[in-house]
């Protein structure tokens, strides 16, 4: 169905008056309502599986979709998360709206479709995007990890990141991207930008490129990019915001961050030890350093924490799959990179906007447990380290 235009149809000052006041109410008599699966047994059977949800309220924001159409994002959940509005109201890109609606889902097919459009709409008023914010914050194209897609995915039209402490939602409005941080912060940039760093391993002799996702004005070069990346500064460009790592499934030339580098939640460990750290606490110990025999006191680290870190360094390195026939299959090159804090286990692996490892809960963990841990270690490849250095 071809969308209606409305910044072409009219001009600035009625434009403004319809997206205040416009609102299109279809009732059942103008509409299907659809709710059966693919295997329903009347009859009915397309290969798709709908329904309905009525009388629904949410706040919602407008995006410019890739075809130049306005297009409803709502952050708050993962599956159905991009609604179109079908000609039912009158939305502006880059603005957020409360809507009182009834919505049909379709989901299924051989490509995996899923869809939600409007099928009614009771009211449609602009709303304050703090309100989004309360509703819960979803991880839409940006997720663990800080993963993104790449730009072989397609341009950006919104994103929304539910990491707590960094919540943030993207839009693209038909002109430029526009940034909505938590604490009531707005950004505006020009683009999307990908760039890669190289990247060899010893451990498996792979060659690759990390992949990294920004949006920024159309002055900034790559060189700039990487460097606020390589020395941890990005996040004092105002030019740049980072999005997170990518990688490129096409060309298989571009992994993302945490591959590189040879971190997941397995190799995760947490602890709760006497000596209590300081608060965004992090360390470093290389490889080479523990082959040296650096000590807890060269370390800067209480003998407990210390002590943890090297038996995690020293079980890796002469963990059995190392070894075949008596020989080592592949060079050991690990440092242990520390968090201090107050942890329940629930957390996942984010970056930080200077694209440095941190520990974060987002609004998809699961309730907190019980447990009260105040470090957690994680062994990272040496040559990761060599290049992004993790430490403050």
């Amino acid at each position: 169905m071809k969308k209606t235009n409305f910044t072409k149809l009219f001009s600035a000052a009625a434009a403004a008056f319809l997206l205040t006041s416009c609102t299109k109410s279809i009732g059942k008599d103008g509409e299907v309502y659809k709710n059966y699966n693919e295997h329903d047994t009347k009859g009915i059977v397309d290969g798709f599986c709908y329904n309905t949800e009525e009388g629904a309220t949410r706040t919602f924001l407008c995006y410019m979709n890739s075809n130049g159409e306005p297009w409803l994002f709502d952050p708050s959940t993962f599956y159905f998360s991009e609604y179109d509005p079908n000609e039912k109201c009158c939305v502006e890109p880059g603005k957020a709206y409360t809507i009182t609606y009834d919505v049909q889902h379709k989901t299924g097919g051989e490509a995996g479709v899923r869809e939600s459009y409007l099928l009614k709409v009771d009211s449609c008023e602009q709303a304050d995007v703090s309100v989004l914010f309360k509703q819960s914050i979803s991880n839409i194209h940006i997720w663990d990890y800080r993963n993104t897609l790449s730009e072989s995915s397609g341009k950006l039209s919104c994103a929304a990141c539910g990491q707590k402490g960094n919540r943030f939602l993207i839009v693209f409005d038909g002109t430029e991207y526009k940034v909505f941080q938590e604490g009531g912060t707005n950004l505006h940039f020009a683009r999307d930008k990908q760039v890669s760093i190289p990247f060899e391993t010893e451990e498996n002799g792979h060659k690759t490129e990390i992949g990294f996702r920004v949006l920024c004005s159309d002055t900034v070069s790559d060189e700039r990019i990487i460097n606020g990346i390589k020395n941890g500064t990005l996040s004092e460009d105002s030019d740049i915001f980072f999005l997170g790592t990518c990688s490129d499934r096409q060309t298989q030339q571009i992994d993302y961050a945490n591959e590189c580098a040879g971190v997941n939640e397995y190799n995760l460990q947490y602890f709760r030890l006497e000596s209590e750290p300081e608060a965004g606490f992090r360390k470093v110990i290389t490889c080479e350093q523990f082959e040296q025999g650096i000590t807890a006191e060269q370390a800067g680290l209480p003998d407990d924490v210390f002590r943890n870190a090297e038996n995690i360094w020293k079980s890796e390195k002469g963990y059995h799959s190392r070894f075949r026939d008596g020989a080592e299959r592949y060079p050991y090159k690990r440092g242990i990179l520390i968090f201090g804090g107050s942890f329940t286990g629930k957390e996942k692996l984010f970056m930080d906007d200077n694209a440095r490892f941190i520990m974060a809960e987002d609004d998809t963990s699961a309730p907190a447990a019980n447990a009260d841990y105040n470090y957690a270690m994680i062994s990272v490849r040496g040559e990761y380290l060599s290049l992004l250095p993790m430490n403050e």
